[in-house]
C-alpha cells in the first residue's frame, strides 16, 4: 500500500497541466520607523512558490548559492487602490531561489525592494495573474490574486508602522477524513499591535478595496478559521487533491481598532493543503522534535554566523525520511539528510543574516518520509539584530547561580543569573528540571506559568514549597529552550541545556560532617576544602547558602580546581595539605561594609551586585529601556595605564563576576575601546555578560588644537563603523552621543543612529552633557535611553530649576548615568594633597584640585568622613550609595585601576540609608560650596549644551 501510494501521488504530480502558481505572501517595514521629512524608505519583501519544473534551469543548490537565476512570472506587483503615485512603479515578481522540492516539484524564493514613500498614505500592491494547477477542489485552473496594505500614516505613538509577518510552507500533507488544527504562525514587530487572521475576500469591502484571492476565495471547503491565533479547523475529503487557503493577517493598534474593524495593515498568505488516503499499517508520521521547539524565537546579530540543527524521529519500522519541504529567508543554506542513529535524522541550517534582513525572519520545515507521510510544519522565528540571552554557567559560590556546592537539606530557594534582562518564556511546556545525579527526575516546573518561578531583570529565581532533597544525595538542573526568553518581540529564546555538569548541588549529610568535603561524581573533579564544620551556634552574618561558617585558629583551607580562560582572580590553585584547627563558637557582631572589604582582600569572597541590599537588583535604562547593573564600571581612567594589559583585563573581569556588568567607554578614551575589543577577542564569553556604552562626538582638532563636536550624519556613521571595529563586535548595546554639536540640528543626528539601530549596528540611544531642551528634541525622534552627565555630592547642577534636565528626564522616563560619581577621586578619600597625584596625573588641570581649591575641598570631604565613621564604611562607599538612594532612574559609572577600589565601589551597594542620614548628607551639600569649576575651562562649553536650531 506505501508504494502504491507513494507511485499515484508521483504520478498526479507528472500529470499536472503546464499552469505553475503554489501561493505567497507580501510584507513591508519602513527603513526606520521614525517619520523623518516628507517621505520614508520603505522595505518591500515578497516570497512566492511555483512549480519547480517551470523554470529552467529548475532551482538548485547551484542556482541557491549563487543567487541567480530569479524564478517566477515576469510580471510585476501593482497598485490596485488607495493613494497610487508615481513612487510606485511596480514591483518585479522573479525571486531569488531558497527552497525546493524535486519529488514535490515545488520551488519558492522570495525578494526585497526598497520604495521611497510619502509620508501619510496608504495603498493595496496585487499580483493577479493565471493559473492555478488543476487538481484543486476549488478554483483548479483558475486565476490567483494576492493582494496586501502598505500604510505610512502615522500610528497614535507617533511612529510608523510594521506590517505583520506570516509564513507558511507552500503545500502540507494532511490525511483524509481526519479532522486537522493548523496554526499559521504569525507575529509583527510592532510589539503591542493587535493580530487578526481572516479568510481572504473576494468584492471591494476590505482595507484592500480589491479582490483578494480570485479563484480560490473559500477554497477550503466547511474550514473553520479562529481569527486571534490564525487557527484552521478542517477535514479534507478529496484524496490526491488540493485545496488553497487564502487569508489576510491584518493589525490593529489596540481593542477599540479592533472593535471599529481599522486595521493598519493587510498582509496575504496563501498556501495549499494536499490529501492523502490512509495508510495501512503504521501510520504513525514523523515529526520534528528538536533541537528548537516550533515557534521558537532565536535572536541573532547581522553578521553572525548561524548554526540551527532540525531533529526529525520516524516511529514505524522501514520508514525514513526521503525528502523536506521548506522556507527560509535568503541566504540560508540547507545540509543533507543525515541518519546519525536508528530513526533519528537531521538538518543542519547555515546562516549568515545581512543588515536588509533586520526584523523576524521565519523559517519553517516540513520532513517527508518514504510513503510520502510528511510530519506537522515546523517554525521558528529569527530575530535579526537581537541578542538571545544566555543562562549563565555557574561558576562559584555567590557567583552566577545559587546555590552550588554543598546546601543544606531545607533549601527551597534557587537563583540563576542571565546575560541580558528576560521575561517568562512566550510558550507553555518550557521547563526548568532538577534530577538526581542518576538522571531520575525530582521536579520540573513550567516556567511558561508556574508560579513556583519568577523573572526579575537579570535573574530566575525558582522556590520550592517543600524541599524534596535527600541528605548526602546529588543534584543537577537542566533547562529547555527559551527558559530565559528576552523582552524584544517575539522573545528570544536561550539555548537548551542539557549537560548534567553545568548546574549541580549536594546535600549536606551530617551524619559525614568532616574538615574536608571532595567531589567525587560524575560531575566534575573539583576537590573543595572548606572551613570545619561546627556544632556550635551559626554566624548567619557571614552565609547567604546557610552553610555554617565559624571561626578556627589557623583557618588554613586549600581549594583545587582547573581553570580556564577568561583569567581569574581566585586562590592559588597548588594543592597542600589542611592545617588542622580548634574550632571555636563565633560572636555574632555588626557587619559592615569594610569587613567585606577586608575579608575581599584575604580571602576572595564572591558577592553578587546587589543596591541597598536587594538581592541582583538591576536598574532600567529608560522606562522601556534594558536593565543593567545598579553601578557600571567607568573605562576612562583605564585608558593606556602604562601598556598593562594584563591589569585590565583583570578589572574587567572582577568587576563581572561581581556582577558589574554595565560597561562604559568612549572613542576618546586613549586606548580603552581597543582594550575591551582585545577582552573580548579573547574571552569571547565574556561580551554577553556586558551592557556595553560607548561615545562618539568629541574630536580633536589639529587646527585650533582643542577639542571641537561633530554629530552630523556622515561622522556618526563613521565614528559607528570604528568603534565597532576597535571594540570587535557586531553591535554596540548603548551609543551616546558625547558631546552636542552646536552646529547641526540634534534631529540629524539622532536620524543617522535611528539608522544604524535599523542596520542592527548599536540598540539604544543616550546623550551626554545635553540641555534639557535638546534632551526634548531628541527624544520626539527616537526614545533616549539614558543622559550621561556629571553628578556627585560636588556636582548637583542637573537638580538646579534653571537646567531643569532632571525634572525633563523623569516626565521622559529617562534615566540618569552619572559620570565622575566620585568627583574625579576628591570623594574617593585617598587625596589630601596635590603631592597625591602623580606629576603627570591629568586632574592636575582641574580647577578643583588647584593648591588654594584643593584645601578647601578637601575640608568639606571631611565633613563627609564624619559620617562614613558612624556609617561604619568609606567614603567612596558612602557617596555611590547615597547617589543610589537619589531614585531607581540614578546609575553611577565610578572608574578604577585598582582591584581593590573597584570591589570597595561595589560594596556601597549594601549600605542603605535613614530619612535622618540622606538629610545629614544633603546639609553638607547644601551648606558648603565647592570650590572650582568641574573641568577645565577650554571644555566647559560642552557642559548642558544645545543643539543648533533645526
Amino acid at each position: 500500500m506505501h508504494r502504491f501510494l507513494f507511485s499515484c501521488i508521483l504520478l498526479h504530480l507528472s500529470t499536472i497541466d503546464s499552469s505553475h502558481f503554489r501561493g505567497g505572501t507580501i510584507t513591508s517595514r519602513p527603513f526606520n520607523n521614525t517619520a523623518s521629512g516628507t517621505s520614508i524608505d520603505v522595505i518591500v519583501r515578497e516570497r512566492w512558490s511555483w512549480r519547480r519544473s517551470a523554470y529552467s534551469p529548475n532551482c538548485s543548490p547551484a542556482t541557491i548559492a549563487a543567487q541567480t537565476p530569479k524564478i517566477g512570472d515576469s510580471n510585476t506587483l501593482n497598485c490596485v487602490s488607495g493613494t497610487c503615485g508615481s513612487y510606485w512603479t511596480g514591483m518585479p515578481v522573479p525571486t531569488y531561489c531558497t527552497d525546493f522540492s524535486a519529488p514535490l516539484d515545488v520551488a519558492s524564493g522570495e525578494y526585497y525592494q526598497t520604495y521611497t514613500i510619502p509620508i501619510n498614505i496608504t495603498f493595496s500592491i496585487a499580483f493577479s495573474s493565471s493559473a492555478w494547477f488543476a487538481a484543486l477542489v476549488v478554483g483548479g485552473g483558475g486565476s490567483w490574486a494576492v493582494v496586501g496594505r502598505i500604510s505610512t500614516i502615522l500610528r497614535p505613538d507617533g511612529y510608523l508602522n510594521t506590517s505583520p509577518v506570516a509564513v507558511s510552507l507552500p503545500i502540507l500533507y494532511k490525511q483524509i477524513n481526519v479532522q486537522h488544527v493548523h496554526v499559521v504562525q504569525m507575529s509583527d514587530f510592532d510589539g503591542t499591535d493587535i493580530l487578526q487572521c481572516r479568510w481572504s475576500v473576494g468584492g471591494t469591502s476590505t482595507i484592500n478595496q480589491y479582490n483578494e484571492c480570485a479563484g480560490v476565495c473559500n477554497g477550503i471547503p466547511g474550514a473553520n478559521l479562529i481569527g486571534a491565533n490564525c487557527t484552521i479547523v478542517f477535514t479534507l475529503v478529496t484524496p490526491s487533491w488540493y485545496v488553497a487557503a487564502a487569508l489576510q493577517i491584518e493589525d490593529f493598534y489596540n481593542a477599540a481598532a479592533l472593535s471599529a474593524n481599522t486595521p493598519m495593515t493587510s498582509v496575504p498568505l496563501q498556501f495549499l493543503f494536499y490529501g492523502y488516503p490512509t495508510p495501512t499499517g503504521c501510520s504513525t508520521p514523523p515529526a520534528i522534535i528538536g533541537s528548537r521547539p516550533n515557534r521558537a524565537c532565536i535572536g541573532v546579530l547581522v553578521g553572525d554566523n548561524v548554526t540551527e540543527l532540525v531533529i526529525i524521529q520516524v516511529y514505524c519500522t522501514g520508514k525514513s525520511i526521503v525528502d523536506y519541504v521548506s522556507s527560509v529567508p535568503v541566504g540560508m543554506t540547507k545540509s543533507a539528510i543525515l541518519n546519525p542513529s536508528t530513526g533519528i535524522y537531521e538538518i543542519v541550517l547555515s546562516w549568515v543574516p545581512v543588515a536588509s534582513q533586520y526584523g523576524p525572519q521565519a523559517v519553517c520545515m516540513g520532513a517527508v518520509d518514504n510513503t510520502n507521510i510528511q510530519t506537522n510544519q515546523w517554525c521558528i522565528t529569527f530575530l535579526v539584530g537581537f541578542k538571545s540571552p544566555d543562562v549563565i554557567r555557574p561558576k562559584m559560590v555567590q557567583g552566577s547561580a545559587s546555590p552550588i556546592g554543598t546546601v543544606f537539606q531545607n533549601q527551597t530557594t534557587f537563583s540563576i543569573q542571565t546575560s541580558i534582562s528576560v521575561n517568562r518564556p512566550t510558550r507553555n511546556g518550557t521547563y526548568i528540571y532538577f534530577y538526581f545525579a542518576n538522571g531520575t527526575l525530582v521536579q520540573k516546573y513550567d516556567c511558561g506559568w508556574e508560579p513556583e518561578v519568577t523573572y526579575t531583570g537579570f535573574t530566575i529565581v525558582i522556590r520550592f514549597p517543600v524541599a524534596p532533597w535527600q541528605p548526602g544525595a546529588f543534584y543537577y538542573v537542566n533547562m529547555d529552550s527559551g527558559v530565559a526568553s528576552g523582552t524584544e518581540f517575539c522573545g528570544p529564546e536561550s539555548a537548551p541545556i542539557t549537560d548534567p555538569t553545568f548546574w549541580v548541588f549536594n546535600i549536606w549529610n551530617p551524619a559525614l560532617s568532616s574538615t574536608t568535603t571532595t567531589t567525587t561524581t560524575p560531575f566534575s573533579t573539583v576537590t573543595v576544602t572548606t572551613k570545619q564544620t561546627s556544632t556550635t551556634s551559626i554566624n548567619t552574618l557571614l552565609t547567604t547558602t546557610g552553610i555554617v561558617v565559624t571561626t578556627t585558629s589557623p583557618p588554613t583551607t586549600t581549594s583545587t580546581a582547573p581553570t580556564t580562560a577568561p583569567p581569574t582572580t581566585a586562590a592559588p590553585t597548588t594543592a597542600a595539605p589542611t592545617s588542622p584547627g580548634s574550632t571555636t563558637e563565633s560572636t555574632v557582631a555588626v557587619l559592615y561594609p569594610k569587613d567585606f572589604v577586608s575579608n575581599i582582600h584575604h580571602h576572595r569572597t564572591y558577592v553578587i551586585l546587589c543596591c541597598n541590599g536587594t538581592s541582583s537588583r538591576q536598574r532600567r535604562l529608560g522606562k522601556n529601556g534594558p536593565e543593567v547593573s545598579c553601578i557600571g564600571c567607568g573605562a576612562i581612567v583605564m585608558a593606556n595605564i602604562d601598556g598593562k594589559e594584563d591589569q585590565r583585563f583583570e578589572i574587567y573581569h572582577r568587576a563581572i563576576e561581581l556582577g558589574c556588568s554595565f560597561f562604559d567607554s568612549g572613542d576618546v578614551y586613549g586606548d580603552s575601546e581597543d582594550s575591551l575589543g582585545n577582552y573580548f577577542s579573547k574571552y569571547p564569553s565574556q561580551r554577553e555578560k556586558v551592557f556595553l556604552a560607548t561615545k562618539f562626538g568629541l574630536v580633536h582638532s589639529s587646527e585650533s588644537k582643542s577639542y571641537i563636536a561633530r554629530g552630523d550624519a556622515q561622522y556618526v556613521h563613521e565614528a559607528c563603523e570604528k568603534s565597532l571595529k576597535r571594540l570587535r563586535v557586531h553591535s554596540i548595546d548603548l551609543y551616546y552621543v558625547h558631546c552636542i554639536d552646536t552646529s547641526i540640528p540634534i534631529e540629524e543626528t539622532i536620524h543617522a543612529m535611528k539608522e544604524l539601530i535599523g542596520l542592527g549596528k548599536i540598540k539604544h540611544i543616550g546623550l551626554s552633557n545635553c540641555s534639557s531642551e535638546t534632551l526634548q528634541r531628541a527624544y520626539a525622534i527616537h526614545p533616549i535611553s539614558c543622559v550621561q552627565i556629571e553628578y556627585s555630592p560636588f556636582s548637583l547642577n542637573i537638580e538646579k530649576d534653571q537646567r531643569s534636565l532632571l525634572q525633563t528626564c523623569r516626565r521622559l522616563g529617562v534615566a540618569i548615568v552619572c559620570y565622575s560619581p566620585l568627583s574625579r577621586g576628591l570623594l574617593g578619600g585617598n587625596i589630601r594633597c596635590l603631592d597625591d597625584l602623580d606629576k603627570n596625573d591629568f586632574r592636575r588641570h582641574f580647577p578643583r584640585f588647584s593648591p588654594e581649591n584643593l584645601t578647601e575641598n578637601i575640608r568639606i570631604t571631611d565633613e563627609f568622613t564624619k559620617l562614613c565613621a558612624r556609617k561604619g564604611c568609606s567614603l567612596s562607599q558612602l557617596t555611590l550609595a547615597w547617589i543610589l538612594a537619589q531614585g531607581e532612574d540614578f546609575i553611577p559609572i565610578p572608574s578604577t585601576t585598582k582591584l581593590a577600589h573597584l570591589e570597595e565601589n561595589l560594596l556601597s551597594t549594601q549600605i542603605q540609608f535613614n530619612q535622618t542620614e540622606l538629610n545629614d548628607i544633603r546639609d553638607i551639600c547644601e551648606k558648603y560650596q565647592v570650590v572650582g569649576e568641574p573641568c577645565p575651562k577650554n571644555m566647559s562649553h560642552f557642559l548642558f549644551s544645545d543643539s543648533a536650531p533645526q
